[in-house]
């Protein structure tokens, strides 16, 4: 999803007068060099990286909002807002009557695309005698959703990330260990 909009603010700004019927969805393939999921370090946290392994397992498709609608409870104005990084940024102040707090998410006019997370395995002839294999985490989205099943070998190009455990799902505060996971 960062390489897509990327590319798609890159198009808008080249060609301002252009209407696209979809968006431009970014899939890099055939990479030469691959790294062995035991290799993977922190220096290649937020680097593109292509690793090959086995997948053991898969999630049911997850709808992810892409883009949320507000409505004013007020005034019935309506703003669309894009999400950031998984993030909403909900509008503090309605722009047509000024009043505080009044918007509300109006889900049913949101927009949204599917999601998948991928458990992927080190293939047993990349993993050293008597070793566990590793696993790492693959989120698919939009059409490589239900692309792939569990037993399927596959080569996987993607943004490494790193993302904070929270100590508990309702504290603010985080470990200091994070989980890492292909996007």
């Amino acid at each position: 999803p960062i390489l897509d909009m990327a590319t798609n603010e890159l198009f808008a700004e080249t060609y301002p007068n252009t209407q696209l019927s979809h968006q431009i969805q970014v899939r890099p393939f055939g990479v030469e060099r691959t790294t062995h999921m035991r290799s993977l370090n922190p220096e290649d946290i937020d680097q593109l990286v292509t690793v090959s392994g086995m997948v053991i397992r898969t999630s049911n498709p997850i709808p992810e909002m892409r883009e949320a609608f507000f409505r004013c409870v007020v005034c019935q104005f309506t703003q669309t807002v894009e999400i950031d990084r998984g993030r909403i940024s909900e509008p503090t102040l309605c722009r047509n009557c000024n009043t505080n707090y009044s918007m509300q998410l109006i889900h049913n006019r949101s927009h949204f695309s599917d999601r998948q997370v991928i458990k992927l395995q080190e293939a047993p002839d990349d993993m050293p005698p008597g070793q566990t294999p590793h696993t790492l985490m693959v989120y698919a989205h939009n059409n490589l959703v239900d692309s792939v099943q569990a037993g399927d070998r596959v080569s996987v190009t993607g943004i490494y990330r790193a993302a904070p455990l929270r100590v508990h799902h309702r504290m603010r505060n985080f470990k200091a260990v994070f989980k890492t996971y292909i996007n």
